[in-house]
């Protein structure tokens, strides 16, 4: 078998394959068999038929073109052996140049490359901001909204009132082929001055302020500039006119924030109970946004530092799984892609190439970044912690109502392994994360520094010690002074 590997730009390698001529006699014979098997030949049992026989009855290109699939089938690992590369990807045959002797091409998307970069340099500070009292607060307000009964009043709209709206929009200076409106007689209700329960930050912050002093039946029109770097992605840059009608002013009656309010939001049996609760729920709510963009952000800087390969197939791979994840997503909320589209105007092949390509290109460079790093700081889960985490969401699902469709101990065992295999894998990306935070905010540095420390005063207690010990030895017998200094010698 004769090699040779020429490396493609895409991150993959085309080989050129040559086998001698009698392995493509050694493959007719096992190619003629196999056909014989599935058909008929008068005078013989299946597969009996001798080798010319086969060939004229099935002719020796259907018995060539099996015999090269065999081949293929048979020595495609011992090629890559060969040649020494490791597959990131199926390989395909990309041409037969000759079939006796069989020459083979083939495109063999090799296996990721990642070359770290100085990621140990890498520097974000961590600062998340506690909960404060006032945080707490906002949220017992909305509860006390949410939980509040309305009364229709003759007067204009104050802070704090219920207001039922008609609302218009229509982008000002639209583009090329851009609708000109945006908003057509949505109806909804609004509390003035807000708070983030309500929609004050929609359509855009600080909206509900312009309800003040605005009567029943009254129409007001105000312009708003989006800024370039809006959340509302599909108004960002834009100039808006909207045109507002009262349709009703209504007052709040709030309750009393006492034990009754506790119970009713929540069976707390005081209010102080239902604040911490509110409170632990925020605090686990704020560092889970934190972090989400402390770690995009951090991660954007680690793998910049990174030289990052991989071939065609393996993005391909990503961008289907990304597909899958975004029409499932879809799918619970009752609406499929083809929809989706239609709606934001958008062929699917664009949408693939604006958005799904490059989130693929992204989280796969992140991914492969992330998998380097977790080998260089030989990152490692704890077997228990895992049997652990394993074990409560196990238990959790059995108590779902989903776990009725799960039958007979071979789907158990597979829902096992999948648990299994996701949470090592999230623990995993965990251990992963917080090392990078660690190296990031310097405390990996300080750690380093203080084993440091710990060594060498683990050192000093040694030597130490052993000063101590040789000044005892004096002390005993002269005959161990004598062979405690004999040693002595010999050691030296």
């Amino acid at each position: 078998m004769n090699i040779e590997i020429e490396q493609l730009a895409d991150h993959q390698a085309k080989i050129t394959v040559e086998f001698e001529p009698e392995v493509l006699t050694q493959y007719q014979h096992k190619a003629a068999r196999k056909i014989a098997e599935k058909g008929k030949i008068p005078g013989f049992r299946p597969g009996k038929a001798p080798f010319d026989v086969i060939r004229r009855t099935y002719g020796e290109a259907a018995i060539n073109e099996q015999a090269i699939e065999m081949i293929v089938d048979d020595k495609y690992s011992e090629v890559l052996d060969q040649a020494k590369i490791t597959p990131g990807a199926p390989g395909s045959l990309e041409e037969v140049v000759s079939v006796d002797p069989p020459k083979f091409v083939f495109i063999v998307p090799k296996e990721p490359e990642v070359e770290l970069g100085d990621y140990k340099s890498v520097r974000l500070d961590y600062n998340l901001e506690p909960v404060t009292d006032e945080d707490v607060e906002k949220v017992v307000k909305n509860l006390q909204s949410s939980y509040s009964t309305t009364e229709s009043v003759d007067r204009p709209a104050q802070i704090g009132d219920m207001v039922y709206i008609q609302l218009q929009g229509r982008i000002l200076n639209p583009k090329e082929g851009e609708k000109e409106n945006y908003l057509d007689n949505t109806s909804f209700e609004i509390i003035v001055g807000g708070s983030d329960s309500d929609p004050d930050n929609w359509p855009y912050e600080g909206f509900s302020k312009v309800l003040e002093g605005m009567s029943k039946d009254e129409e007001k029109v105000v312009t708003h500039t989006f800024e370039k770097e809006d959340k509302n992605n599909e108004l960002q840059g834009k100039k808006v006119e909207f045109t507002v009608k009262v349709e009703e002013v209504k007052l709040l009656k709030l309750p009393e924030l006492d034990q009754n309010f506790a119970q009713m939001v929540g069976n707390f049996e005081s209010m102080d109970m239902l604040r911490t609760q509110i409170r632990e729920q925020a605090e686990h709510q704020k560092k889970h946004e934190y972090e989400d963009n402390y770690f995009d952000e951090l991660l954007e800087k680690v793998t910049a530092t990174s030289v990052v390969k991989y071939p065609p197939q393996v993005l391909e791979e990503e961008q289907k799984e990304i597909l899958k994840s975004f029409e499932d997503n879809l799918s619970r909320q009752k609406m499929d892609l083809n929809a989706y589209l239609k709606m934001r105007e958008l062929t699917k092949e664009k949408f693939m190439e604006d958005e799904v390509k490059p989130a693929a290109i992204k989280r796969l460079t992140r991914s492969l970044v992330m998998s380097e790093i977790a080998k260089a700081e030989k990152i490692e889960v704890n077997q228990e912690e895992l049997k652990n985490v394993v074990t409560m969401r196990l238990d959790s699902l059995l108590r779902s109502p989903a776990m009725k469709k799960v039958r007979g101990d071979k789907e158990m065992q597979n829902l096992t392994t999948a648990i299994m295999m996701d949470t090592a894998n999230h623990l995993y990306n965990e251990k992963t994360l917080e090392c990078l935070k660690n190296i990031a905010t310097g405390k990996a540095t300080e750690k380093l520094d203080a084993e440091t420390t710990g060594k060498a005063s683990e050192e000093t207690e040694k030597n130490q010690e052993e000063k101590s010990s040789e000044v005892a030895k004096p002390k005993a017998s002269k005959r161990s002074t004598k062979k405690a200094t004999t040693e002595s010698k010999t050691e030296e």
